[in-house]
């Protein structure tokens, strides 16, 4: 944890009745479920920042899916005080439309462990104060949801997809009121794929 005033849950901790491996799990449920038309982490602006958000007590942000650009979005956006905020600074998953090589759960897992032994880059700055992020894979390893249509993956929505995650992650105690600025980077498969983001945010 920070010796600052940005203090972050240990990968062990338990937030809200949830596990951190569970949160992160509902993380990528919110990325891969959100339509592309208003799905945050296609976001360029912060438009889109508080769609299908948690219900209360914690506050998703997010990079942007891996490309070889390295073109990170800034997004200004407003919060209430009281928000505890999970941050993917590098993460990676795979699942069974995308990968449909990918036969079983334990093929899904070794691709993810081996995204994840390539990262080359997790760096992450609140206000140009370092915040060291820490590993975390999905709760449960391989979990299940629904593909809505229109969905970020391209595919023909209704399909329930096996999914499994891992990453490095942030996971920030609520931010007293004030202005911070959040940048947020990372890069795996040795550098070709980068993630990451600038928030302008405001707690009010």
């Amino acid at each position: 944890m920070e010796t600052t005033m940005f203090t972050c849950f240990k990968s062990d901790a338990k937030i809200l009745d949830k596990s951190y491996g569970q949160w992160t799990t509902k993380w990528w449920e919110w990325a891969l479920s959100t339509t592309r038309a208003s799905n945050p982490v296609l976001d360029k602006t912060g438009e889109y920042y508080d769609i299908n958000q948690p219900p209360f007590g914690v506050w998703f942000l997010a990079g942007i899916f891996g490309d070889e650009e390295k073109s990170h979005p800034t997004r200004q956006i407003n919060l209430l005080e009281g928000l505890a905020l999970l941050i993917p600074i590098l993460n990676c998953e795979a699942n069974s439309i995308e990968y449909p090589h990918l036969k079983t759960d334990s093929d899904l897992i070794e691709h993810v462990s081996k995204d994840i032994e390539s990262v080359v880059k997790k760096d992450c700055f609140i206000n140009n104060i370092n915040i060291i992020p820490e590993r975390v894979q999905s709760e449960p390893r391989i979990f299940e949801f629904t593909l809505p249509e229109e969905n970020v993956l391209g595919v023909k929505g209704g399909k329930l997809i096996r999914v499994c995650a891992d990453g490095y992650w942030i996971f920030l105690h609520p931010l007293p009121k004030g202005n911070y600025i959040i940048d947020f980077e990372g890069s795996c498969e040795f550098g070709r794929l980068s993630s990451g983001a600038r928030y302008e945010l405001k707690v009010i």
